[in-house]
């Protein structure tokens, strides 16, 4: 049997060295570990016994905090949660129906955008350190999904959308670039499907880095997610957080 590995996602907080990695494995339990991109130190937020769907989720841009949508196994309840990075324990606690919409967006420190385009979210618990504001931008751009939240998110964080390929009723991949340096690009393919491979799940990513200048690529089918970050690559791959040079 092919071995599965826990899945890694990282939420890179875009004015600090704080970063949240979101640790799915098994698939049952969720890992939340803090990490300071400056010392390379890592520490255990909380396990989850359920699941944090990532790509609607947000860290707040001085890593201070972050806003999570999740699903407990046992009783199929959801929620989302505003809470102090990298912990679960609410500020602001939403109630919710669903696996339909939910998470959020940072806009400012203290202030995020509430998915929840068809008001199911009940209010259980309101902390005085955060702000719900509407957005009207976000209304229109995102569609309250995951594919919808991730693409405005790694738009903001300066990827470039380049294409959209469909190939099914249910199935879609979408093509981000960051540029590495004058010649190289690294790829982003996000996944839509219903058709995943074994140990993916219906969203799921994969990256190639292309050399513009002498037309070859590489590709890196066992990167789970990656990013450019201060001058460096990083990626997550068999469970693990890699840092490398471009050159």
């Amino acid at each position: 049997m092919e071995k599965i590995y826990p899945r890694l996602h990282v939420l890179l907080a875009r004015e600090s060295n704080k970063a949240i990695i979101i640790r799915r494995g098994p698939s049952k339990r969720t890992c939340v570990i803090g990490w300071d991109r400056g010392t390379d130190k890592f520490y255990i937020g909380q396990w989850f016994k359920g699941r944090i769907y990532y790509h609607r989720s947000d860290i707040s841009p001085d890593g201070k905090y972050w806003i999570y949508f999740a699903l407990h196994n046992r009783y199929g309840q959801t929620w989302t949660v505003v809470a102090k990075a990298p912990y679960l324990k609410a500020i602001d606690f939403y109630m919710k129906g669903s696996a339909w919409h939910g998470g959020g967006i940072f806009l400012k420190n203290d202030t995020y955008w509430l998915n929840d385009r068809y008001a199911e979210h009940t209010r259980q618990k309101k902390g005085k350190e955060l702000k719900a504001k509407k957005s009207d931008e976000l209304d229109q751009a995102v569609d309250g999904e995951s594919v919808g939240i991730y693409t405005y998110k790694l738009i903001r964080d300066g990827w470039k959308e380049i294409n959209t390929v469909t190939t099914g009723k249910y199935d879609c991949k979408i093509y981000f670039h960051k540029q590495l340096d004058k010649e190289l690009i690294l790829c982003k393919i996000f996944h839509a499907t219903i058709n995943h491979p074994i140990g993916k799940g219906c969203y799921f990513e994969r990256h190639e880095i292309i050399d513009i200048k002498n037309e070859k690529k590489w590709e890196f089918p066992d990167w789970e997610w990656a990013d450019y970050d201060n001058g460096h690559l990083i990626w997550a791959e068999y469970g693990k957080i890699m840092r490398g040079d471009v050159r």
